[in-house]
């Protein structure tokens, strides 16, 4: 059983300004195709970001060694969701305070929302989903979910 949605994540792409000191212009997932190999983290599922998981490089274990990976022109970009990767940033990864490193949005490609599960196996598993729905709903209506989350937004 699923709650209502607490949390969103967006896809972005990431790349060096050493190579693209202007950027790169992305106007549709389409067009991060024609920039060169793709890369990712091992294990994650990238279809939401507009382009097949088929295209993208899945070798790096984590955002620091992709980054890295991307700055010594291994990857041309790479695909990561920015509210996670802020989250290793304000761990100490200093992934997105890294001047090199430039980042947008994917045009067109849609959040990610995160619910809580509820086991059915649970004896009072939907009164349990109904309440962490109403919680859920008490945040949001008093901002305090906005301001708990506000930390990992851009």
């Amino acid at each position: 059983m699923v709650t209502r949605p607490y949390y969103e994540v967006t896809p972005y792409y990431f790349y060096s300004r050493n190579s693209h000191p202007q950027g790169i212009p992305i106007r549709q997932p389409v067009d991060l195709l024609q920039q060169g190999q793709i890369c990712g983290l091992q294990g994650f599922n990238y279809s939401n970001f507009g382009i097949s998981n088929r295209v993208v490089y899945m070798g790096a274990g984590s955002y620091k060694a992709v980054s890295e990976m991307t700055h010594r022109g291994r990857c041309a970009l790479f695909l990561a969701r920015y509210e996670i990767v802020a989250g290793f940033d304000w761990l100490g990864d200093n992934i997105l305070s890294d001047s090199r490193l430039g980042f947008a949005p994917i045009p067109q490609a849609k959040t990610e929302t995160f619910h809580m599960l509820v086991s059915k196996q649970q004896p009072e598993a939907e009164a349990l989903r109904v309440l962490l729905n109403r919680r859920i709903a008490e945040l949001e209506a008093t901002g305090y979910l906005d301001t708990l989350l506000q930390k990992y937004r851009r």
